[in-house]
């Protein structure tokens, strides 16, 4: 006698004694798509009726920025980076004590012009341009909540003096 095949009833096994898996059973993939878009939280602008924010202290830590890309081969570079009136500077950590800030920057972000979403689970901040993503988040994770919360109060300083100006421009 040979035992029966796997899947396969047995002599003593009838069809309705077989349990069935249940119906809405999600494959691995599909779970991990749910649990990345539950993930993202975007950033918040600055309400429209919002009164006008002074200006937040400057905020300097090192910080890891990469492509988002789903690459297996994803270059992370480590830069300085400094946060001043709602502009953030990326410049190469040999440079960060440069004197001149305009020859050692290597990138300026304009918090207003930028799509920023929050990955609390991994501690890092997406920032979405025109034309790619980019992962940046601190290199010491524990800054973390200090990072985002600093970045959220220069991109609400940026917006309110957007608007003040416009306001005042159309006078």
């Amino acid at each position: 006698m040979s035992a029966p095949h796997h899947g396969a009833s047995g002599p003593n096994e009838s069809a309705a004694t077989r349990i069935t898996p249940p119906a809405k059973k999600l494959s691995k993939i599909s779970k991990k798509l749910a649990i990345k878009k539950e993930r993202l939280v975007p950033m918040n602008d600055l309400p429209l009726d919002a009164p006008p924010v002074d200006c937040p202290p400057v905020y300097e830590c090192y910080v890891t920025m990469k492509p988002l890309k789903k690459h297996r081969l994803t270059i992370t570079k480590r830069y300085f980076g400094r946060v001043t009136r709602g502009l953030m500077r990326l410049m190469p950590e040999k440079s960060a004590k440069a004197t001149n800030e305009a020859i050692g920057s290597e990138y300026t972000i304009d918090l207003t012009g930028v799509a920023i979403s929050c990955d609390d689970s991994k501690r890092r901040l997406i920032f979405k341009f025109k034309k790619e993503s980019r992962d940046i988040g601190p290199v010491n994770k524990i800054e973390y909540d200090t990072f985002k919360e600093m970045i959220q109060k220069h991109r609400n300083y940026r917006q309110s003096a957007y608007r003040s100006k416009y306001i005042f421009s159309k006078n």
